[in-house]
């Protein structure tokens, strides 16, 4: 007996292009919602990651900048001490040797690893401890004398290899000492070995492979935890980021470390007071991780919500049309 049912009704090309335009006028709305809903996510997760990075920068230069200050506040009380002053102006050198060996028991909670008293022309005439190697020798050509010279007030140095054996690199801290005439007797000097920088840094957490590193007025690494201290000096002026601590500017960015080549959020922080600059870096794959997370899940949310739209709407057109959606 033969089959009477008639076949199935194939759909015209303008019935599916009606269901495609249906289907697009329902679900597109959703979508570009979706869209924009994953960009503003994007965009505010980004925003206060970057935003704890300059906050842990601020934190930090503010810490750093108080430290330097003590060192500095105490150099100022000492240089307006009678005694040294008195013997300073006199040129009674065995005598100041004598109050710096008392100043630097005193001091003994502060990073201060040599002090030094200079001349008026910059000349080294005393020390503790004591390196007579260097005794007599000149160092107007040093950053901190003539950084001190033009000032005219306490300067902190760029970072530098001393003279004296063992040869670290240091930073100093120069305050003038005046006569009773307010004119400059003599200088006060001193020496943070920049190992102490280095172990200041380490107890600062910053996340995952995180760290903080540190430049100096002219570009200089004073610490970064792939450096060695004592290694020879890395100058990174030519740096975007040093170039902007330099005009005293602060932001995070997302830009090659110069030592590891590695792609770092870095938030930059001017230590203004010195014009030095603290940085807190991180690998751009750690910082972003917990964003990118929850992108993932969003984004993966959206995609089943749009599914399961899209098998709504083509059974709601089914309903209405035979064949297949």
């Amino acid at each position: 007996m033969a089959n009477l049912e008639a076949p199935p009704r194939k759909k015209s090309p303008t019935t599916l292009i009606r269901h495609a335009a249906i289907i697009a006028a329902l679900l597109l709305p959703s979508l570009a919602i979706a869209v924009f809903s994953f960009w503003r996510v994007n965009a505010g997760l980004t925003d206060l990651t970057l935003a704890r990075r300059q906050s842990l920068a601020q934190s930090a230069a503010q810490t750093l900048n108080e430290s330097i200050d003590r060192v500095k506040t105490l150099g100022l009380t000492l240089s307006i001490h009678p005694v040294l002053r008195g013997a300073v102006t006199t040129g009674q050198w065995k005598d100041a040797e004598s109050i710096l060996e008392i100043f630097r028991t005193l001091a003994d909670d502060l990073p201060i690893d040599r002090a030094l008293l200079f001349d008026a022309a910059g000349t080294l005439q005393a020390d503790d401890p004591q390196l007579p190697d260097v005794i007599g020798k000149n160092f107007a050509d040093r950053d901190w004398y003539r950084g001190l010279m033009a000032a005219g007030a306490p300067y902190v140095s760029e970072v530098y290899r001393r003279a004296a054996e063992p040869r670290l690199n240091v930073v100093m801290v120069g305050v003038p000492i005046m006569g009773n005439d307010q004119r400059l007797a003599g200088i006060l000097g001193l020496q943070i070995d920049i190992e102490y920088f280095l172990q200041w840094s380490k107890n600062i957490k910053v996340g995952d492979l995180g760290y903080i590193a540190i430049l100096d007025h002219h570009g200089n690494v004073v610490t970064h935890p792939y450096l060695q201290p004592q290694q020879d000096i890395v100058n990174l002026s030519d740096w975007p980021v040093a170039q902007r601590l330099a005009r005293g500017e602060n932001d995070v960015v997302v830009i090659p470390d110069p030592i590891t080549k590695q792609p770092m959020v870095t938030a930059f922080e001017p230590v203004l007071t010195h014009g030095w600059g603290v940085l807190v870096q991180q690998p751009a794959a750690q910082a972003f991780a917990a964003r990118n997370s929850n992108l993932r899940w969003l984004s993966f949310s959206y995609l089943v919500v749009f599914i399961i739209g899209l098998i709504a709407v083509c059974r709601i057109l089914h309903r209405h049309h035979s064949g297949t959606c």
